[in-house]
């Protein structure tokens, strides 16, 4: 993989973990976070 590619895919992975950060799903007292685990 070249390293442009490598940067571009990292960025993509980047910007989605942004914009999925303030998604939450609540489990009895605790908040799971999807995005943590992309």
């Amino acid at each position: 993989m070249s390293s442009t590619k490598a940067i571009a895919v990292s960025v993509v992975l980047t910007a989605l973990a942004v914009a999925l950060s303030p998604i939450f799903i609540p489990v009895g007292i605790a908040k799971c976070f999807p995005a943590q685990h992309l």
